[in-house]
């Protein structure tokens, strides 16, 4: 079994299993959070994607996960809608690895 897993609706999560990944296909926010927990506390997954839909359902819960877990939480973008949530993510993850901000700090 795959130590990737995604989260987010099932016509977008699908094409995932050709290359192997976990797939939690998910409608709401509760699924969204038995997903993200089960990914989180089995202890098989490294990284975890969640669709840009899902992740605002439950952006509390991957914060919090984000915190105290060493597992690597992505936001995949919206290709439809423009969102900054998954730039944010991006920026926290890097700077959880890094130490800084490396990618979006401004230059003095």
């Amino acid at each position: 079994m795959s130590n990737i897993a995604i989260i987010g609706e099932k016509e977008i999560v699908i094409g995932f299993s050709l290359i192997g990944f976990q797939l939690f296909p998910v409608t709401d926010s509760v699924e969204a959070k038995d997903a993200l927990e089960k990914c989180t506390t089995d202890g098989n997954c490294q990284i975890i994607f969640i669709t840009d839909n899902i992740a605002q359902l439950v952006i509390d819960e991957i914060e919090q996960y984000q915190r105290i877990s060493p597992i690597s939480i992505c936001i995949l973008p919206n290709r439809i809608q423009d969102s900054k949530l998954s730039i944010e993510m991006l920026r926290k993850n890097v700077e959880k690895a890094v130490g800084t901000d490396i990618l979006f700090r401004k230059e003095e």
